[in-house]
């Protein structure tokens, strides 16, 4: 949890640093004050949305292994192994 939490506070720290500093270049008050505030904000959000981008993957995967899983633990019992293979 604590690296999750440090990321999102890196990703607000960095991106709206980057952006202050390319708003900077345009001499725009309004552009200095919105777009660091936007990009922090889509920085400190962007750890959350690959965390359950990499989730979504991970239940995809075992919901594809489950029916091969579910007929090796079959054809094991009707062989008379146990679950543990002895």
């Amino acid at each position: 949890m604590s690296r999750i939490i440090g990321c999102k506070v890196l990703g607000l720290m960095t991106l709206a640093g980057l952006a202050f500093f390319w708003a900077a270049g345009s001499g725009s008050p309004l552009k200095m004050l919105v777009l660091p505030i936007a990009f922090g904000a889509f920085g400190y959000v962007l750890p959350n949305i690959l965390l359950y981008n990499a989730g979504q993957k991970r239940e995809t995967q075992m919901l594809r292994a489950l029916p091969d899983a579910l007929d090796l633990l079959t054809i094991s019992v009707e062989a008379g192994l146990g679950f543990d293979g002895q």
